[in-house]
């Protein structure tokens, strides 16, 4: 039994060190094709949004009032290099696409109108709120000044998307 345990042992290895091999000249087979990593999309050809993006030199990031753009080219001076501000509009962007030369961001628009209750006649007035699920396109080829293309709302709150042969889908 010993000599048994001792052949397997020395099999698993080699083994070992044979897939090391093997990975090793993958990953490096990978590292010319691509030097960053995308979004882990469940299905093949179907992006999925995410709170941050890259496109291999800028980092693309959601904020809580705005969307951050940082260059990365060189990892050890990360810049921001422009801001998407949201500040003041009542907008809460959720997550992002990166298509082409292009941003899209996926956001709440919150608008609130208070209901008053008049207490002689007991009636309300008003509406509580007119919430709006929103996807804007900017414009990033230039980078430093990302331009606002296209604002789309739908009544409700986003709930989710996908980005399907360059065609946009979101649930709100």
């Amino acid at each position: 039994r010993s000599s048994e345990t001792t052949m397997v042992q020395e099999e698993m290895a080699l083994d070992d060190t044979t897939k090391g091999e093997t990975n090793s000249a993958q990953n490096a087979d990978n590292k010319e094709k691509a030097e960053y990593s995308t979004t882990n999309n469940q299905v093949k050809d179907v992006e999925e949004s995410d709170i941050v993006k890259t496109d291999g030199r800028y980092i693309y990031h959601v904020l809580e009032k705005g969307i951050s753009i940082v260059d990365a080219q060189v990892p050890e001076n990360l810049k921001e290099v422009s801001r998407i501000d949201f500040t003041g509009k009542d907008i809460r962007p959720n997550e992002i696409y990166l298509y082409e030369n292009q941003l899209i961001v996926l956001a709440n628009n919150y608008s609130y109108d208070y209901v008053l209750y008049d207490v002689m006649t007991k009636s309300t007035s008003g509406t509580e709120n007119k919430n709006k699920a929103m996807a804007m396109i900017y414009d990033i080829k230039d980078i430093e000044n990302p331009k606002e293309i296209r604002t789309i709302k739908v009544e409700g709150n986003y709930l989710s998307s996908r980005l399907i042969d360059g065609s946009l889908y979101f649930i709100s």
